[in-house]
């Protein structure tokens, strides 16, 4: 195996290529000194599945040149890493997996679980190695599924995807599948190629071609992990358009409701959506978004595969299907969502460098799968028409495991609250639905807030209304300090120590890039808002707002010019 870790890094086994750097470094020297072209390395008995460029310095990679590919086939029986720590497949396995591509960016595809065989087809004009998945490995007769599909055409040295393995499934069934976090791409053309006055397209300004939009949402990122250490391909987009360091989440600090906002252009108390956990009546539910948006974008796509423990898609498949649903339908608008450093940051960074290193790796994972969507976007022609915006839904905020806000008991031990409402929990904010007769809901306002106030970890309570979220958010939000969780209905409802919700949470990365010529460099002091999204993409397509007005900012102080229609 080659280069599990950058040049100088520590070695990740020493029983493979890593302990012999040196003689690495000699034969990679030697493919470039002479010129020599089309290599392909092929590689087993690691028990895992990889495909991987073979950079002169992985450290720079991809501005490093690549000598060539090393595919590596998975075991047919013996064990693989899940086998090993007696887990489930496709659980633990993946966040190593992220960890690892997400230092090393040359290693483009890893899965350390599933067994089978590959299939190695070589012509003049390319290699190409198709993997194969078993579906028991204990059985005979067990029968056998394509997986994934790489190939390296002559004179590249670098290997290239096929849609062939795990084919983008594109209908109109889920337009945003985030309960959880899911990853997204979904293609909006259809929300975005009319205009007021019928225009079916809008023109990127020096006859580039025609304007191209996309919105890439960093689930649960905050601003100060953007940097150049962290996210170097995410910094510098910023760093060359317009910055929005004052940028916010909106109310509920959560995934569906600003997900809407962006979606929407209008608040919550006009959406009926605020926040992932609400009451209907009397039973708690949560409001997919998928259910919300289907059938809205012209092209969607079916997150897959799901992790099974988080329930999203990881980010490279997520970015896969962004390019393969580019590359089909070279939508105006496209909506994406990008899910692991959401995942990964529910885990409690507080408990031990593992978990901390964790969430880095998927930072610099993420900011990997964004960048090699920008690098096709130049490599296809679109980036000069381009215009991409940037922004999280929410950040994240820690808790120790015993700073938990439980705020079920106190109300249960009040002689008028007791049995007459229900709390829906989100983390960060608890919403609180009196469910007894009307007549009595003032005073049960008044006594719910004033309980609330008095639980450690509580910051404030508010009133639906004085947060713009409508009655769907039942007659009374808390907030819990930060450091501090709400685990409702008992103390141990909620184990997860990462949560959002609450006003620490509200600062988010927001920021618009893009080759455009129009895209206008600089910071901007605006305090703009996850609501900003829609009526900032109605104003460069020149489209209408909805009845009633947008409720966001159209932030055209990020462009030199708004795109004229044709």
């Amino acid at each position: 195996m080659t280069g599990l870790l950058p040049p100088d890094g520590v070695p990740y086994n020493v029983d493979q290529w890593d302990g012999y750097t040196a003689d690495r470094r000699e034969l990679f020297a030697h493919l470039a000194d002479n010129g020599v072209q089309d290599t392909v390395f092929l590689t087993g008995d690691i028990h895992s599945t990889w495909a991987c460029d073979l950079p002169l310095d992985a450290g720079t990679y991809p501005a490093s040149r690549s000598v060539g590919v090393e595919l590596v086939g998975t075991s047919v029986t013996s064990d693989n890493l899940d086998d090993v720590l007696r887990v489930p497949p496709r659980t633990a396995s993946v966040a190593v997996e992220e960890g690892i591509k997400g230092v090393n960016r040359h290693v483009r595809h890893l899965e350390f679980d599933s067994h089978g065989f590959s299939v190695l087809d070589v012509t003049p004009e390319r290699v190409q190695m198709d993997w194969y998945y078993l579906d028991e490995r204990t059985s005979r007769s067990s029968g056998a599924r394509p997986a994934t599909s790489y190939k390296v055409e002559a004179g590249t040295q670098r290997r290239s995807r096929l849609s062939r393995g795990h084919p983008v499934t594109l209908n109109r069934r889920t337009f945003l599948r985030l309960a959880g976090g899911s990853g997204l791409a979904a293609a909006t053309a259809g929300l975005t190629t009319t205009g007021a006055n019928g225009a079916t397209s809008a023109a990127a300004p020096g006859g580039s071609g025609p304007l191209r939009v996309y919105v890439l949402v960093v689930d649960g990122a905050r601003p100060d992990e953007v940097t150049s250490g962290l996210m170097p391909r995410l910094a510098d987009l910023g760093a060359r358009g317009t910055n929005y360091p004052a940028a916010r989440s909106l109310p509920v600090m959560e995934t569906i409701p600003n997900h809407v906002m962006m979606a929407t252009g209008v608040r919550p108390d006009r959406s009926g959506v605020p926040a992932n956990s609400v009451v209907t009546g009397t039973v708690l539910s949560k409001r997919y978004l998928h259910g919300i948006f289907s059938g809205q974008a012209t092209h969607e796509w079916e997150p897959a595969p799901l992790v099974p423990v988080s329930g999203h898609a990881p980010d490279a498949a997520t970015v896969q299907a962004l390019v393969d649903m580019v590359d089909a339908h070279d939508s105006a608008l496209v909506l994406v969502n990008l899910g692991d450093v959401d995942r990964v940051g529910h885990s409690d960074e507080t408990g031990g460098l593992s978990v901390a290193a964790a969430r880095k790796a998927a930072l610099a994972s993420t900011d990997l799968q964004v960048g090699r969507f920008l690098d096709h976007l130049r490599a296809t022609g679109r980036w000069n028409s381009s215009v991409v915006m940037v922004l999280a839904d929410h950040s994240m905020d820690w808790s120790l495991p015993q700073r938990v806000v439980s705020l079920t008991p106190a109300f249960a031990a009040d002689a008028l609250l007791a049995g007459r409402l229900v709390v829906a929990q989100n983390g960060g904010a608890d919403l609180c639905y009196w469910t007894g007769p009307d007549g009595e809901r003032a005073a049960a306002v008044q006594r719910m807030r004033s309980i609330a106030a008095t639980v450690d970890g509580v910051l404030r309570t508010h009133e639906p209304g004085d947060l713009r979220l409508g009655p769907e958010a039942g007659d009374v939000v808390v907030y819990c300090r930060s450091g501090w969780r709400f685990t409702e209905p008992t103390p141990v409802s909620n184990p997860i120590p990462g949560n959002h919700g609450r006003p620490v949470t509200e600062p988010i990365p927001f920021f618009v890039g893009g080759g455009s010529r129009m895209v206008r460099r600089g910071t901007s002091s605006a305090q703009a808002r996850t609501v900003d999204i829609a009526p900032t993409v109605a104003a460069l397509f020149g489209l209408p707002a909805p009845v009633g007005g947008f409720d966001g900012t159209a932030r055209t102080d990020a462009f030199t010019t708004v795109a004229a229609r044709t």
